[in-house]
């Protein structure tokens, strides 16, 4: 498990943001532990893909600690876990899992880049997990356009892409709902601002003219706000003054 997602807070489902209702509706269906599809998410970077799969895991186990439940964390980006990720890695993770887990959940981010050597082990593992009583999920993402199928073709093999029952694009949120979304930040942290002010700071970290806004940079700003009201604003006594005596 990489120290991000160790480090990381709980992320509540419905604190998730959606651009499409239809998306939000497929992907919450995987709040249920009937739930057993493959479910892999793909859109720009910034569109929330790897907070959706890390809500769907913390509130199907009900707990901060995913490792503690056998829930397998993936990032592959990271050249040292990459170098782990073969079967033998998966198998082991497996047995473990199985201890505290009768569906065993994979989180892979960044799913396209794996090797062509790693998606066949995948692939055959997806397989094996799955051949008999016992049924894992994978939730994977990617910043690749599966709409545009050479960039399909050259990042995934076709064997690794149909174990995904589900694939679905997340969006970017448009603009005029950067308000909205900042203030439901905000009021979950009980931080309250006044949207006039509010705009105000956004204005300055955000481009309010382009089509669509990275859902990164609004987070980024809200934590600044929740962490600067949170300080405490009254100022500390003064030190007493000296006495010559």
């Amino acid at each position: 498990m990489t120290k991000q997602w160790e480090c990381d807070e709980q992320v509540l489902f419905d604190e998730c943001v959606f651009a499409d209702n239809y998306v939000e509706q497929e992907v919450r269906d995987f709040l249920s532990p009937d739930t057993t599809d493959n479910l892999l998410l793909w859109g720009l970077p910034g569109t929330g893909k790897s907070t959706v799969v890390k809500a769907i895991a913390f509130e199907r186990y009900g707990t901060t600690d995913l490792q503690e439940h056998g829930v397998t964390v993936f990032n592959c980006k990271d050249k040292e876990q990459a170098k782990r990720f073969n079967s033998k890695f998966l198998r082991n993770s497996l047995d473990f899992a199985c201890l505290h887990s009768d569906c065993p959940l994979y989180i892979i981010d960044e799913l396209d880049e794996l090797s062509d050597a790693q998606q066949r082990e995948l692939t055959a593992f997806i397989d094996f997990s799955n051949s008999g009583q016992l049924r894992s999920m994978v939730l994977a993402t990617t910043n690749v356009d599966l709409h545009d199928q050479t960039a399909r073709e050259k990042a995934f093999s076709s064997a690794l892409l149909s174990r995904f029952n589900t694939k679905l694009e997340m969006r970017q949120q448009p603009p005029n709902r950067l308000l909205a979304l900042a203030q439901k930040m905000l009021h979950r942290a009980g931080v309250a601002y006044e949207d006039e002010a509010l705009l105000e700071v956004l204005n300055m970290h955000c481009d309010l003219t382009s089509k669509t806004l990275d859902i990164r940079t609004v987070q980024t700003v809200v934590n600044k706000l929740i962490r600067r009201r949170k300080v405490p604003s009254e100022n500390p006594p003064p030190k007493p003054s000296l006495r010559l005596v």
